[in-house]
């Protein structure tokens, strides 16, 4: 197996506690709520450029939260693509892009 050389960091502020595992190509970032231990957000690098982040999905109608998550192309530190969000809709899972 490849030795990744991880290294972990981590900074306490305002309840949360941000988590950063790094390495020479992968970056992991935890938000974890102090009080509840629950994950409040995720970003990862998943290769040059390539980025997934999770965020929650709100059904209107049913009041129903799922996890959902965002793919997209990062340059220069901007978003340089559509965003591609995996989620739940009725009962199926989904892909959808928007610009």
């Amino acid at each position: 197996m490849r030795d990744l050389e991880l290294h972990i960091s981590s900074k306490v502020e305002d309840g949360k506690e941000e988590v950063w595992v790094t390495s020479n190509t992968v970056i992991v970032l935890l938000i974890v709520d102090l009080e509840s231990h629950a994950l409040r957000g995720f970003s990862c690098r998943l290769d040059t450029g390539i980025v997934a982040e999770l965020g929650v999905s709100n059904n209107v109608v049913s009041g129903e939260k799922w996890p959902v998550l965002c793919i997209f192309v990062e340059e220069d530190g901007r978003v340089a693509s559509p965003r591609y969000f995996c989620q739940k809709r009725g009962s199926k899972w989904g892909i959808g892009a928007s610009e």
